[in-house]
């Protein structure tokens, strides 16, 4: 889902909305699979600490694309809307 989603936020077919699932998507698997308070072994407990820091980015990333459009090369703005007669 994740390579998915980044693929269509980056070719701009429906970023948006993309971006706004992908959201959903990495908030959960954020605090699901990387806790690393859960971890005893502290080597681990550091991977899993980065692994979940890593993933900052990538929501702020999800925040800025519905907020701001992806310009000119946007596959959404190249779309010739249908007339009905």
């Amino acid at each position: 889902m994740a390579i998915a989603g980044g693929r269509n936020v980056l070719l701009g077919l429906h970023g948006k909305l993309r971006a706004w699932l992908l959201l959903l998507f990495l908030v959960p698997v954020t605090f699901a699979m990387h806790s690393f308070c859960a971890v005893k072994d502290p080597m681990m407990q550091q991977s899993q600490l980065a692994m979940f820091l890593k993933n900052f980015p990538m929501l702020g990333a999800a925040l800025f694309f519905p907020a701001n459009r992806n310009g000119p090369a946007e596959l959404d703005a190249q779309r010739v809307p249908v007339r009905s007669s």
